[in-house]
């Protein structure tokens, strides 16, 4: 048995009225289900005659469902009537058996772990469901990605916090990839009694309908209007009643232009380019991430997703600042500031070499927009040169947040693929991360500003002999020849081998913004401005003079 062919109707017929088996004998319809069931399914008229016939009309006019019936007489009832309909007037979508969904595995938020499971929708494993036509949906013919309950690709982690009432729901992307033959599941994640449900839209055998909970449809959009405007549940009490619509930082494809290719690695590419950030607005110049559609395991895609997550909590002047996310379809795009230039190829410009002002004024820079995820409890757990930008008036920006993660501290059992020289001693011991090891990758990238960005302990060849050597204490960076000792004996404090005795970075930024000034003394535009700030604050007038001049 499989899918019944739909183009056997014929073209007269523009209702669909379609029969329907049980899905199972003990699961439960609600009254609205009943109700919406029988308005979708009208019966067609008797093309039998004789006395048996009409008898057998009024009985089941008059007389009340009798719930008792056995299980034979219901199925020899259905079978007197399926004679009487006529071929024309009746469409089945059958099932030999249930469409199996596919073993979702999503990463848990950050170093938690909590359940998140698939319902069946009380699957019909054998019998008929019952398709509902466009018209008969209310559908307008949307596409899904143009659906404001339609988020794309979300994690279960990021799409939990957006549902916070009962009935709140989104629709989201399970994983990625996906091709006519095998599409991408879709789930609808509903929040009821303090959880969060999610139920996977399943597909005909065919791959031709979308059903949940008996009912089949064309498009996804069919099947979440018919239930959201019919108040038909989702599972066993479960109704979807509030959308939840995309957020500011969920952007569409059709803003994001891409221009000129900046690079390319193992997971995508990275692009410069345009965003159209409203009608009347102008473009803004942007650095776009993409991500591979194809050979991306669906951990690869969370973990490259994180970034966004986390960068879209961030906005300080010395931090690259995140635009949105294009999530709806692929290829999946990150979208955030366009920098003037890297670290490294400033410090490298021969033409016009930095000087030691402007070595400190990085340092002083990036100290800064740590001091600032310190203050938001985000382990980077990559700081480097390399990570490190500079803005229009070469202002350091603070970068590449793939690794970075919220909290106090972290312990990672599997340490491969990871940066060996630039962690701290107790990271390469025990895969222990805080932000005091961050403090130690910062006192390297102070080593590389003043030492030409070479590479860390560059005279050992060996990564194995400088894991040792870091971890044991022997191994010591050598001392870059233009550093100022003041500046050097910063650096060293990040580089103790006892994490505890390294300053944090609030310490930090006020020592490199003494030696800052030192190096770089303010003109005589910045020190009457400076002077000049606290008296246009005192005479700023207060939002309440302001409220009672406008009344006047």
């Amino acid at each position: 048995m499989g899918v019944a062919d739909p183009t056997q109707e014929s073209p007269g017929n523009s209702k669909k009225s379609v029969t329907n088996e049980a899905a199972s004998p003990n699961s439960p319809v609600s009254p609205v289900s009943k109700k919406v069931a029988q308005s979708v399914h009208k019966p067609p008229p008797s093309t039998g005659g004789g006395k048996e016939s009409a008898q057998t009309t009024t009985a089941a006019a008059t007389a009340p469902v009798k719930r008792c019936a056995s299980a034979r007489e219901t199925r020899s009832e259905e079978k007197r009537d399926d004679k009487k309909v006529a071929p024309a007037e009746a469409k089945t979508v059958a099932l030999t058996k249930a469409v199996s969904s596919p073993n979702l595995r999503p990463l848990p938020p950050q170093n938690f772990s909590y359940p998140t499971p698939i319902y069946n929708n009380n699957a019909v494993t054998k019998g008929r469901l019952k398709q509902i036509s466009s018209e008969e949906a209310g559908g307008l013919n949307h596409r899904l990605e143009d659906e404001p309950y339609y988020h794309g690709f979300l994690s279960p982690a990021e799409s939990e916090p957006l549902l916070k009432s009962d009935g709140d729901f989104l629709v989201r992307k399970a994983e990625l990839g996906g091709n006519a033959a095998n599409p991408t599941p879709f789930v609808i994640s509903i929040h009821h009694k303090s959880k969060v449900h999610n139920y996977l839209i399943k597909r005909t055998e065919g791959k031709r309908l979308y059903w949940v909970n008996g009912y089949a449809f064309k498009t996804v959009p069919d099947l979440i209007l018919f239930h959201y405007r019919n108040s038909i549940e989702i599972g066993n009490g479960v109704y979807m009643t509030h959308i939840v619509r995309k957020q500011d930082w969920q952007l569409l494809h059709e803003q994001v232009e891409r221009h000129s290719k900046l690079g390319e690695g193992a997971f995508g590419e990275v692009w410069q380019g345009t965003l159209n950030s409203g009608v009347f607005k102008k473009k803004i110049n942007v650095a776009i991430k993409t991500l591979h559609s194809q050979g991306i395991s669906t951990d690869e895609q969370i973990k490259f997703l994180r970034e966004a997550n986390v960068m879209r909590k961030l906005n300080h002047p010395n931090v690259i600042k995140l635009y949105g996310v294009c999530t709806t379809r692929e290829p999946i795009m990150i979208v955030m500031e366009l920098a003037k230039r890297s670290l490294i190829s400033r410090i490298k410009d021969l033409k016009d070499p930095p000087t030691v002002g402007d070595k400190v004024k990085y340092c002083y820079g990036a100290s800064s927009g740590m001091a600032y995820l310190e203050n938001m409890q985000i382990i980077h757990r990559d700081i480097a040169a390399r990570n490190c930008l500079l803005g229009d008036n070469e202002e350091p920006k603070i970068s590449d947040f793939g690794l970075s993660l919220l909290g106090m501290e972290l312990r990672e059992k599997k340490m491969k693929n990871v940066p060996v020289r630039w962690l701290a001693p107790e990271t390469l011991k025990q895969g222990r991360y805080t932000m005091k090891t961050d403090v130690w990758s910062f006192g390297v990238m102070m080593w590389e500003i003043f030492s030409f960005c070479e590479v860390p302990y560059h005279q050992v060849a060996d990564t194995k002999t400088v894991r040792k050597g870091v971890m044991d204490g022997h191994l010591k960076l050598e001392d870059p020849k233009d550093m100022p000792k003041s500046v050097h004996s910063v650096m060293m404090r990040c580089l103790t081998h006892d994490p505890d005795n390294r300053p944090s970075f609030s310490e930090l930024n006020v020592l490199l913004h003494t030696l800052h000034n030192m190096f770089n003394p303010p003109t005589m535009k910045q020190k009457i401005q400076g002077l000049l700030k606290p008296l246009k604050r005192r005479s700023a007038p207060s939002p309440a003079n302001q409220t009672s001049d406008r009344a006047i």
